[in-house]
């Protein structure tokens, strides 16, 4: 067809339509978009300051992995604050932490003596972040087993969620060097935990975790009776019951290479029994809200080695306090 013909006429038409079109079609993306920023409150909550988040670490004979350990915690999130929390190691870990905080403005050592065990070091712990005003709380392994890297993933879910569980057992995380022995333990340990107490989480008994101050702060901590691993299922549960919003966040979970395991066999029996009583209490309040947030996908968990020695339970010991908050 020749240019003047109806032919090419009709297709100018359709293109200048079509351009209308798409027009009006980006106007009314951008009026959609201008609606839901105006709409938004004013006060929206921000990414948590990490100067406003402190780690606790409890420690026992782990002066091999200190270094290391503060090296990469302070690389991957260099503003978040790291307590150590010392039961008087006889291999001088806290005698190390005192010359690393000269480097490390954000570290701070907690040193306890007298007979304790790892439940009372937790409490120390929490304590001291709960005192100085951190508006997260969390608690990580001595022994490298908890990458500090997660905590970047981490962090952000405690603007939804009052409690961050750093979890093996969804999608995306997973252990390194275990045995099949062990993950088949581990994974019926959580299992028959998570179904006697009710609590919809999959990584029972992580150690790596992380708190909102508001929910730490309705819950008596002196109450908390275990004392070695099961510290951190008792918890949990109790968050639980008191209405603590509950997220997973996957991790890799890599096992101790220096140092010796914690974890005796005793403690899995103690804490069987633990669980037991914890569920036939009567004295722990019946949640008002629940909810799970996260990726999840089956139930498992094991507690790592948190690199404190579980020793007989005994009231608070005396503590002393090396380094302030910045």
């Amino acid at each position: 067809m020749g240019p003047g013909t109806p032919g090419r006429a009709a297709r100018q038409k359709f293109r200048i339509a079509s351009k209308l079109a798409d027009d009006s079609t980006r106007a009314g993306v951008l009026r959609c978009k201008l609606m839901v920023i105006e709409s938004q409150p004013s006060g929206t909550s921000s990414a948590p300051k990490e100067s406003d988040a402190l780690l606790v670490v409890p420690t026992y004979n782990e002066r091999a992995n200190l270094q290391d350990l503060v090296t990469r915690f302070f690389a991957a999130v260099p503003r978040c604050h790291l307590l150590i929390v010392d039961d008087e190691s006889p291999d001088g870990t806290a005698d190390l932490c005192s010359e690393l905080q000269r480097d490390h403005p954000g570290l701070h050592l907690l040193r306890r003596s007298g007979v304790r065990g790892l439940g009372r070091a937790y409490t120390a712990g929490l304590r001291y972040g709960l005192e100085r005003q951190y508006e997260v709380i969390g608690t990580m392994d001595a022994d490298l087993s908890h990458n500090p890297e997660h905590l970047k993933a981490m962090l952000p879910l405690t603007l939804t969620s009052d409690v961050v569980v750093g979890s093996r057992y969804i999608r995306d995380g997973g252990t390194i060097n275990w045995r099949i022995r062990r993950i088949v333990l581990s994974w019926l340990a959580n299992r028959f935990a998570a179904w006697l107490l009710r609590i919809p989480a999959h990584d029972m008994t992580s150690g790596y975790r992380l708190y909102r101050r508001e929910a730490l702060e309705q819950i008596p901590l002196e109450e908390i009776t275990s004392n070695g691993y099961s510290f951190l299922v008792e918890l949990l549960y109790r968050l639980h019951r008191q209405g603590s919003t509950v997220a997973e966040s996957p991790i890799i979970f890599y096992d101790r290479t220096l140092g010796e395991s914690k974890l005796a066999p005793r403690e899995i029996y103690v804490g069987a029994f633990r669980l037991i009583r914890l569920r036939l209490s009567r004295g722990v309040r019946k949640p008002q809200r629940t909810a799970v947030a996260g990726r999840s996908t089956g139930l498992a968990g094991d507690q790592g080695e948190l690199g404190a020695q579980e020793r007989q339970e005994t009231p608070l010991p005396a503590e002393h306090e090396v380094g302030q908050r910045s």
